[in-house]
């Protein structure tokens, strides 16, 4: 049973040192002699799309907050001059058009 044990650390380790650790190079690329140089790429294109991009947000959002403002103004202005219209209060004299007075219960207090 120890024997057994024994192999199969022996194939654990072996597996980790080979394949995970790769401690014999095979997993690498081969050393090239030559070496390509690239330029390296401008991000000044992506930089100007990125702060025109954000002052458009930017500039949407004001003029929808300045929109919600102007709109909620109106309405206060359309309020303040609607005239104020008198609840209906009923009065003994107009109590009898209301559909509870049909009934024979006598007025309350």
């Amino acid at each position: 049973m120890l024997a057994i044990y024994l192999a199969c650390l022996g194939l654990v380790c072996s597996f980790i040192l080979f394949e995970v650790l790769d401690v014999d190079g095979s997993d690498f690329l081969p050393i090239t002699t030559s070496v390509d140089a690239k330029p390296t790429e401008s991000h000044h294109e992506d930089d100007l799309k990125r702060v025109a991009l954000a002052a458009l947000a930017i500039s949407l959002t004001l003029g929808a907050a300045l929109a919600a403002e102007a709109l909620a103004r109106s309405a206060r202005v359309e309020r303040a001059a609607a005239p104020r219209v008198r609840r209906f209060a009923p009065t003994p004299a107009t109590r009898m058009l209301l559909a509870r007075a049909t009934l024979a219960d006598a007025p309350s207090a």
